[in-house]
Formats: C-alpha cells, sequence, structure tokens
C-alpha cells in the first residue's frame, strides 16, 4: 500500500492509496463546503445541491444517470455535513473511470432543471418534517440552533422552508460557480488502480476553475436553556459543553473519555442510567468537533416522571469522574475497543477512501494508523481526568429538552 498526493494547476488535491490486492476501487469527491458556508437567506442551498445532482446532468437524463450508476454496480451516494459536501461510490476496479466521468459531470454540468428542482423542493420539506417528527434528531437541533445562535454553524443542515423556496436553477448554479471550485475540492481515490486511471481523472477533474477558498464566520458558543413541548410518550434530553477542535492533540484522550464515559454497554453512564437506575433505554455521549470549535453531548430519552432523576445521575456521574478519574482497567478496556473499531473499520476501500480524505482535511497528513495506534496507547488516567475536568466546567454547559416534560422546566 502507498499513498500519493498530486495538486493539479487549478489546486484541486487528488489523494490515492492503491492497495492491490483489491477487486474494488473506492472515489470521492470532497467538497469543503456546508451549512456554516451558506448565507442566511440560502440556509439549505448545499444540501438542495447534494439531492439536485443526482437529478441528470446535461449530458445524462435521471433515469439514465441512475441506470449508468446501476450498470457499473456502483453503490453511489453523498452527505453534507457543516463543513463539507462528499459524492462517493464504490465499484468493481475496472469500472473506475466511468465512475469518475460520471461524478464530474455531475458536479461540472448538473441538469438543475426547474421541475426536478421543485419536485426535490418537497422531498426536503417531508425531510424536514420527519426530524420534527423524530424527537432525538429534533433536541440535538434545537440544542445546536440554541447553543451557537448567530454563528453559521448553528443552523440546520437541511436549511429553512423560507430560504429553501428562495432558491431556483439560476441561484443554484452561481451558487455552485463560486463554491464548487478546485481550491475547495478533494478526490481521494482507494483500491485497485493504474497509474492512468489517476492521470484520467486528473484530466477530468482539470476542468474545474481554480477559485477562490471558501469562508466561514468563527463558531460562536453561548450556554443555552432550551424547551420544546411535545405530545409524545418520552422526554428528550441533550447536553452540551465546550469541547476541543477537531485538529486538537487532545482528540485522542477525548475518544477514550467518551469510550469510558458514554460509548456502549459498558460506559458508565450506560451502566448507571439504564442499568442501575432502570430510566432510560438509551443513553450516550457524543463528541462533536468542528475546525474551529467542538462539544461534548449526552443524549438520552425517559419518563416525564423520571426525567430528574436520569438528569441527576448524569450528572452525578460527571461529579464521579472529575473527582475519581477513571482506573487503568477502565483505560486499557478503551484502548483495546478503539483499537479494534478502527482497525475493522479499515478494512474496505470506502471506508479508507474516507480516512484519507479525512486526514487531508483536518491535517493535512495522509492516514498513519501505526502513528495513531501510537497516540493512544500514550493516553494516561491523569490526561483523561484533565480534559474532563476542561470540560465539564461548572456553568458553561447548555440544555434542550423535548416532550412530554414536568411542569417545572420551562
Amino acid at each position: 500500500m502507498s499513498y500519493v498526493k498530486k495538486v493539479l494547476p487549478n489546486r484541486l488535491c487528488i489523494l490515492c492509496e492503491d492497495i492491490p490486492h483489491f477487486h474494488t476501487a473506492s472515489i470521492g469527491v470532497w467538497v469543503r463546503n456546508g451549512s456554516r458556508h451558506e448565507p442566511a437567506r440560502l440556509a439549505g442551498i448545499s444540501h438542495f445541491i447534494e439531492h439536485m445532482v443526482f437529478k441528470g446532468t446535461t449530458e445524462h437524463p435521471a433515469a439514465d444517470l441512475a441506470a449508468a450508476l446501476d450498470r457499473i454496480g456502483g453503490n453511489a451516494n453523498a452527505y453534507t455535513t457543516k463543513e463539507n459536501t462528499c459524492f462517493y461510490t464504490t465499484c468493481l476496479s475496472r469500472h473506475l473511470r466511468t465512475a469518475a466521468e460520471l461524478l464530474c459531470n455531475m458536479l461540472l454540468n448538473p441538469a438543475l432543471r426547474e421541475d426536478e428542482l421543485e419536485n426535490e423542493r418537497g422531498v426536503i420539506f417531508e425531510e424536514i418534517s420527519m426530524y420534527e417528527d423524530t424527537p432525538e434528531d429534533l433536541v440535538a437541533e434545537v440544542l445546536s440552533i440554541d447553543s451557537l445562535k448567530g454563528s453559521p454553524a448553528g443552523r440546520p443542515i437541511l436549511g429553512t422552508k423560507a430560504a429553501l423556496n428562495r432558491i431556483d436553477p439560476g441561484i443554484m448554479r452561481d451558487y455552485m460557480r463560486s463554491h464548487y471550485t478546485g481550491s475547495n475540492m478533494i478526490i481521494s481515490v482507494c483500491g485497485n488502480f493504474t497509474n492512468s486511471d489517476i492521470d484520467y481523472i486528473a484530466g477530468l477533474f482539470s476542468a474545474f476553475p481554480a477559485g477562490k477558498v471558501n469562508s466561514s464566520r468563527k463558531t460562536l458558543y453561548t450556554p443555552a436553556f432550551s424547551v420544546k413541548r411535545k405530545d409524545i410518550e418520552q422526554a428528550h434530553i441533550a447536553l452540551r459543553w465546550p469541547a476541543i477542535t477537531a485538529a486538537s492533540p487532545d482528540r485522542f484522550t477525548l475518544r477514550l473519555l467518551n469510550t469510558i464515559f458514554g460509548d456502549g454497554m459498558s460506559s458508565r453512564l450506560f451502566q448507571r442510567v439504564r442499568e442501575k437506575e432502570g430510566a432510560c433505554y438509551s443513553i450516550y455521549g457524543v463528541p462533536a468537533a468542528l475546525s474551529d470549535a467542538g462539544f461534548y453531548d449526552i443524549y438520552t430519552a425517559t419518563s416525564c416522571e423520571l426525567l430528574h432523576r436520569t438528569e441527576n445521575a448524569i450528572r452525578d456521574e460527571i461529579d464521579r469522574l472529575l473527582s475519581d478519574g477513571v482506573t487503568r482497567e477502565e483505560l486499557d478496556r478503551a484502548r483495546d475497543q478503539t483499537e479494534s473499531g478502527m482497525l475493522i473499520s479499515l478494512e474496505g476501500s470506502g471506508a479508507r477512501m474516507s480516512q484519507l480524505a479525512r486526514c487531508e482535511l483536518l491535517y493535512g497528513t495522509f492516514p498513519n494508523v501505526e502513528k495513531t495506534l501510537e497516540h493512544y496507547a500514550a493516553v494516561t488516567c491523569e490526561d483523561i481526568l484533565r480534559l474532563a475536568r476542561s470540560i465539564f466546567t461548572s456553568g458553561n454547559d447548555s440544555a434542550a429538552y423535548v416532550g412530554n416534560l414536568p411542569a417545572d422546566i420551562q
């Protein structure tokens, strides 16, 4: 296996990991453009574009494009985050050039037909409504909107219906011309391919203009308390503390801290709140990191009657963590769990392709599994206690509640 990085004259970056014994290859187009890069009046346009590029190109109507992707066995998909949009597919190695052609054409020459846009606008409206009807998603969104109020990073990735109604094909084309440029794009390829395949892909994507690097306002966090009453069976809770950025050297410590405290059936939160208290079905911690900010969130759902007991148990466990730290046995188990999960996840070309792009986006480096394992091995119990005390500071937390809530929460 070997890594290669190639920067084209239009500043587009191609990353490659050659794995000759694979029968497949994965290719992803990563655009440094997400919901935080959008103006408020066009909130949701990045996610809207993600949908629309699959609705046909100037060369391939929507049905023909779908058939072409199916014909090569490509598992084509896309997703949008606050900071990036990714379009990707995995296929047999002999179809890599065709897959690259289709992805390039989708992004360079999308049809953006008015009728398709209207249909897809309706689909996204239904997606927004689905979030409203999914309390676990809704409470996380309420927490983000209110704790990051005034920051583009706090806006919903799906956008708002008012903003989406403003978007027409012309606005979408203009946005793609200014944001989908070589300076903002990474092509990641992993699996079995040849040098001539990469040269071919470079030729395709050289057609994008260099453009300017996308920018966004700084993420600002303010402690917030949010309540949204809904006539449902449970009360859903999301708690948040500011934490570390995605590229922080403490990211290895935070991963192990979360494994011990909030990830999985053996975690302290699960053992206390579900197994001992019997107060919930599911509870977990989520480190959420951006390039310029980071957060540690805790989510659970319980009955109205058990809400205060549940939250008190969570805060009890936080206090115990800050007072006593973690044991060496817990740390060793977390290391084993993390190492296993990481290595198992990298068995396929798709996961390795994603890792390759993320390492470039976040750290400007190639992946190094051995070095990563060394970083995890170097984390001490004292490191975890230090980081926990820096995160769980009094008066700096946020809370959001959705559902059937006690009268005294308001």
